[in-house]
């Protein structure tokens, strides 16, 4: 028994079709995680925001620019022993906020995968 040949157009539609569920399949997957991701990120912009302003610019030029502790200290004119006392003071106080956070009744929490 031989089957009726499939046109052209139709091979293009079924594997649009199976494309397109593919690609639905995949959001579907990721979509959990990127909420998480989301959430994480709003933590953690929470928890930056608690920090003093002298914190803050050294965690941003130490871990988002790259900048070692010594180009910090030059970059803000301030001594390295400052710099690196300010550094540890900000990661420890953003392990706390963020430990809090996760603490945090589900109620407080971000609805996660609505």
């Amino acid at each position: 028994m031989s089957r009726d040949p499939i046109s052209p157009m139709a091979e293009l539609e079924v594997l649009g079709t199976h494309c397109q569920h593919l690609r639905l399949t995949r959001v579907a997957q990721t979509l959990p995680t990127l909420l998480e991701q989301a959430a994480q990120a709003r933590e953690l912009t929470h928890c930056v925001k608690q920090l003093s302003v002298e914190q803050q610019q050294c965690v941003a030029l130490a871990y988002y620019q790259g900048l070692s502790h010594a180009e910090v200290a030059e970059h803000l004119t301030q001594p390295l022993g400052t710099v690196k006392s300010w550094v540890r003071r900000a990661l420890g106080a953003l392990k706390q906020c963020l430990a809090r956070a996760a603490m945090a009744p589900v109620s407080d929490k971000p609805v996660q995968g609505a």
